[in-house]
């Protein structure tokens, strides 16, 4: 297990005054390995670290990044998981525990399970963060007796649920749990990427960038076929595309089909400070997800860069984006669509310009991680005193 206590600066008042939100309260956080690849990951990174000095946080990694891996582990590590949380509990009283499921059942059964050791442990002080979720899943939960049943029983324990939507707080509401006890919140963005950069200079608005896996339901092909109509309207077009992932050779092919060619860059993973840069250097974020998305890191940090966006309402999308306000929500993801977006926002340079500073000040506002692990703190401080 690893803790941490290095938080950046205690909660402030509105004059900047330091002051104290709560008791000490020490708590215990379930995700996997903080070495391990994944937006959970990085939140519990980030949250960690940002915690006031009113957090002790103590992390207990789970999954099959979990050291002392093998045969036998990867075959039984939820039950492995299992003992090493009651020895955690065992050992030390804490005021909150955090867990991180996904609404999916490969999730459920295992975070479940952690959920039945913390009842038999006689653990309430619970709060439970969906931060992936399957309406397909959520859909089979719904419409079975049994499951619902066995969801309530398992979940519905947590004194506080956390959730990116407000759809789906809707339907955990449906399954049976008590609507006071779900909350809609946001994921958050490492604000630290920015430090010590600046953009260039932002004139005729034409460089656009994608960013995240490369999967279908994100939206990439509808996005390539929009860019070719872009790419003959606007000579000084450029795409690019940052990310990976299993579609990458099949948008290769289709965007040499399309004959792009040098209008488009494949510049893979950028990390950190090259992520943050290509953000800075853009001047359109372009996203035409429908994948079942909960709250994107990377559409948090377009918007902390300045720029206007066209995306789609999927997951949580709806809950922080407005149609008008920070780019163009689309109602489906069509060629069609996001190549009229896109045309929309490249032809208005006093809107693009708009758009982006409303996009900034609103990101760093209700996004940055040091705001959003502030919300987390009162949750846990809650929990520890109701609970």
């Amino acid at each position: 297990m690893v803790s941490r206590n290095d938080g950046p600066e205690r909660v402030r008042d509105a004059g900047g005054e330091a002051v104290t939100a709560g008791r000490r309260l020490k708590v215990l956080i379930l995700s996997k390995d903080l070495n391990a690849p994944g937006g959970v990951v990085h939140f519990v990174s980030f949250l960690m670290d940002h915690f006031s000095d009113q957090i002790d946080s103590v992390h207990l990694p789970i999954g099959r990044a979990t050291e002392g891996g093998g045969v036998l582990h990867n075959l039984f590590f939820p039950v492995v998981n299992a003992v090493s949380l009651i020895r955690a509990l065992l050992r030390e009283r804490y005021d909150c525990v955090h867990v991180n499921p996904s609404l999916n059942f490969s999730s459920l059964l295992r975070d479940g399970l952690f959920m039945g050791v913390l009842g038999l442990m006689r653990q309430r002080n619970v709060v439970v963060y969906f931060h992936g979720w399957s309406d397909t899943d959520a859909e089979r939960i719904g419409h079975s007796p049994l499951l619902r049943s066995l969801f309530k029983v398992m979940f519905g324990r947590a004194c506080v649920i956390l959730v990116l939507a407000s759809r789906f707080k809707e339907t955990l509401v449906a399954m049976g749990i008590p609507e006071e006890r779900v909350r809609v919140t946001s994921t958050m963005f490492d604000g630290r990427i920015f430090d010590g950069l600046e953009p260039r200079e932002r004139r005729n608005g034409e460089r656009l960038l994608f960013m995240s896996r490369f999967v279908r339901e994100k939206g990439v092909y509808e996005l390539l076929d929009a860019f070719a109509s872009i790419a003959a309207k606007y000579p000084g077009a450029h795409l690019t595309l940052l990310g990976d992932g299993p579609e990458r050779e099949g948008m290769e092919q289709r965007a040499a089909a399309l004959g792009l060619g040098r209008r488009i860059t494949f510049a893979g993973y950028k990390r950190k400070g090259e992520k943050a840069q290509l953000l800075l250097d853009s001047d359109l974020f372009v996203f035409p997800t429908y994948y079942g998305e909960g709250c994107p890191v990377a559409l948090l940090e377009a918007m902390a860069a300045g720029l206007p966006v066209v995306t789609h309402g999927a997951g949580g999308i709806p809950d922080l984006f407005r149609d008008g306000e920070n780019g163009v929500l689309l109602d489906e993801v069509t060629p069609v669509l996001v190549e009229q977006a896109i045309d929309r926002l490249l032809g208005d340079t006093a809107l693009r310009r708009e758009i982006g500073e409303r996009n900034r000040e609103y990101a760093w506002a209700h996004f940055e991680a040091g705001v959003v692990t502030r919300t987390v703190e009162e949750v846990y401080q809650r929990v520890a005193e109701c609970c």
